[in-house]
């Protein structure tokens, strides 16, 4: 018998008892699969089939013999097998769907299959028009098309995500080939080292996934950035146990709320930050920092930082509006930075001469620092036993985990078309055929007619429930389904208090065995916070799109409180690369226009609705920058020195020019010299604005204005 089918006829018989189930009963109604072999072989068949159906979230347990009962069997608890109708109200039932069909539609949310599960199972079980995960439902429709997540960058990452994400879960070292970023000085293009790993969490943050992990090549706990791992396998040495333990202090929240100038530990440094009058604002969006006023002349904040060099670039990128008061050893660093750029806009920019063959050189894969030679005894023992393995294997569990659904969700529409039922369930309608015929087959000894599911499709494509066999309801939540949930809706609808309250009767409901690993579970993924300040501001501007009510705001572009009041009908908010945006139809220029979150002061509704514009269309925004030309815009060439270079390169690519000398430029369109000037200054020295003479006379103005405030202050 097939593994599936007979884990589908355990489960239909266990489900039917009324008493456990002994486990010579099972070896003599399962005689092909726990009879033939030795009793002990049998018993470890079972408990391999018991640890499939438990990572499912079935409930199957022993129950060991009593005064009542001689013998002890085996049994599924129906009270905690199913899943009870969680009465999500329609509103905690739209946001709910919103949040996960916005963190699927990502590519590379990393807990996909298990989100994907986890909204299915809720719309199975609910009774509310508004279903978790019926998107046809006016509300949870409305709410989706609203909201759009957008994760740009590696076509890869998705799959190395969902191997982290299952490393993560099940405490299982990988073994990583990884590239480091190249940084302003690094010739090379970044170290490349390969290490083995104990996962403790993953975190969005700055942009980026990251892996927090153990390293056995340096001892201690390192951030890895998901893009720049080159390739992984995770071990499979013990399936069913783990590798490792978790620090009990460790929180994968402390590391996506951490700022560049907390990523590298060190003695923290307070830094004082001046803010001029009118940029006040950017303290907390920028720096999330509270800001202390100072009459007529700004505000000041403190920061803690541990990584300066982290910090320079985010205070030079801002010029006059942001400068630092103390320590003198950080305020001269940025003075000698913003002095270099100075002298070089001072004269005419070189003539740059590019190489005969401008494009980048072929990668060169350095050697690899080996952690199993370089690392702990420990890291060369375990890394000797492990075998080559793919990155990405498939998930054996899934099939056996959607024919779980199959039937309940029949059940809720009876007659649903084959091709509807698919599309319900993501399937292709030949999978869910193929699916509908292996049930066909399953249910309980001694496997008569009466005791098999009656499910078939008739002559016209309906789908028909005649006898379920106890599968008439969604299984439970498992605790992994919990946190993909609970990850959605930190990235996708940051304090939105409908999805904070449908999780909370979600979670409550759990049995107590997955309420506990969900807990130690809830710690280990976490997506940054949306910037200070911004949350409520999200929540208005997503609230209107939905209702489809026009709004008016303040919109400080540049952060220098020169404040544009802008009227929109918004269409939706989008999460970009990890920043907000609002997108809508400016009223007053009559055109599609996109706003920072971050750069909008208070948002008012005027009370005037609007036409729907349609859902937010995601391949639109599936682009490495959320710019779309406008026709308007002019070319800024910027140059960057051979100790930028490596960055450049790896930024832009075949888009870069390398220059005689190791210099490389490049070109970018810009309505505005304000970008460019902006990235230019993030360089410290080590970046120029070439042409037009226009954008060039931009940043030495901007520089000059800087560099008063450093020497009159």
């Amino acid at each position: 018998m097939d593994k599936t089918e007979r884990i589908l006829d355990l489960v239909a018989l266990l489900l039917s008892a009324r008493e456990p189930v002994p486990f010579a009963e099972l070896r003599a109604l399962f005689p092909d699969d726990y009879g033939g072999a030795s009793r002990e072989a049998a018993e470890r068949k079972l408990e391999r089939d018991k640890a499939d159906l438990l990572a499912l979230g079935v409930p199957l347990e022993f129950v060991p013999p009593d005064d009542d009962r001689e013998l002890g069997g085996y049994r599924i608890d129906r009270k905690e097998f199913f899943l009870p109708d969680p009465k999500l109200l329609p509103e905690e039932s739209a946001a709910l769907y919103a949040a996960g069909a916005a963190a699927i539609s990502g590519r590379d949310f990393p807990f996909a299959p298990d989100l994907a599960h986890a909204l299915r199972k809720i719309a199975l079980a609910g009774s509310t028009s508004g279903s978790a995960a019926n998107p046809e439902a006016p509300s949870a429709g409305s709410a989706a098309r609203r909201l759009l997540i957008v994760r740009p960058g590696d076509p890869e990452r998705a799959g190395k995500l969902r191997a982290l994400g299952e490393a993560v879960s099940r405490r299982k070292r990988v073994r990583l080939v990884y590239r480091a970023a190249p940084t302003v000085g690094d010739a090379g293009g970044g170290e490349r080292t390969e290490r083995d790993v104990d996962p403790y969490g993953l975190a969005f943050s700055a942009g980026a996934w990251r892996l927090v992990a153990h390293c056995q090549l340096r001892g201690a706990q390192r951030v890895f950035v998901v893009d720049r791992i080159e390739s992984l396998a995770v071990s499979e040495l013990r399936p069913n146990q783990p590798d490792f333990e978790i620090p009990p202090e460790f929180d994968a929240g402390e590391v996506a709320r951490r700022r560049p100038w907390q990523w590298v530990g060190s003695a923290p440094l307070p830094v004082s930050l001046r803010f001029a009058p009118g940029s006040e604002l950017l303290a907390e969006r920028v720096f999330d920092a509270v800001a202390e006023p100072i009459p007529d002349a700004g505000a000041r904040a403190v920061l803690q930082a541990t990584w300066l060099e982290g910090l320079l670039p985010a205070v030079l990128e801002l010029g006059d509006r942001v400068w630092i008061e103390g320590p003198a050893a950080a305020r001269s660093r940025v003075l000698e930075s913003l002095e270099k750029l100075s002298r070089l806009l001072q004269a005419e920019p070189a003539r740059g001469v590019a190489l005969q063959d401008s494009a980048p050189p072929p990668r060169v894969d350095l050697p690899i620092k080996d952690a199993r030679r370089e690392g702990s005894a420990q890291g060369r023992k375990a890394a000797r036993s492990k075998p080559e393995l793919d990155a990405v294997a498939p998930d054996k569990r899934e099939r056996l985990r959607r024919l779980l659904l199959i039937v309940p969700a029949a059940l809720k529409r009876p007659g649903i078309r084959v091709e509807e039922l698919a599309r319900q369930l993501a399937l292709d309608p030949a999978e869910l055929t193929a699916d509908i015929d292996l049930l066909s087959v399953v249910g309980r000894p001694p496997f008569s007619p009466d005791d098999l599911i009656d499910i078939s499709v008739d002559e016209r494509g309906r789908v028909t429930v005649t006898l379920d066999q106890s599968f008439a309801a969604p299984p439970q939540l498992t605790a992994f389904e919990a946190l993909a949930l609970s990850a959605a809706a930190q990235e996708a609808a940051p304090a939105d208090p409908a999805v904070i309250s449908a999780l909370e009767k979600l979670t409550a409901q759990l049995p107590t065995a997955a309420q506990k690993l969900f807990g130690a579970l809830a710690g280990r993924v976490a997506i940054a916070p949306a910037p200070r300040g911004t949350v409520e501001l999200l929540s208005s501007l997503r609230a209107a799109a939905e209702s489809r009510h026009e709004v008016k705001f303040a919109y400080d572009k540049e952060g220098r409180g020169e404040q544009e009041q802008r009227t929109l009908e918004p269409q939706g908010v989008i999460d970009h690369g990890g920043r907000w945006y609002v997108v809508g139809r400016d009223v007053d220029k009559n055109a599609e226009r996109i706003f920072r979150i971050d750069r909008v002061r208070e948002v008012l509704q005027t009370g005037r609705s609007f036409a729907d514009p349609g859902p937010l269309d995601a391949a639109r925004f599936q682009r490495t920058e959320l710019f779309f030309p406008s026709g308007a815009e002019t070319a800024v060439a910027i140059r960057f020195s051979p100790s930028a270079a490596a960055w450049a390169l790896s930024r832009w690519g075949a888009r870069a020019t390398r220059l005689e000398g190791g210099a490389v430029e490049i070109s970018i369109e810009s309505a505005s010299n304000a970008y460019a000037v902006q990235l230019t200054l993030s360089f410290a020295g080590e970046a120029e604005i070439i042409a037009p003479p226009a954008a060039r006379a931009a940043l030495r103005d901007e520089v000059a204005r800087a560099l008063s405030r450093y020497r009159t202050a």
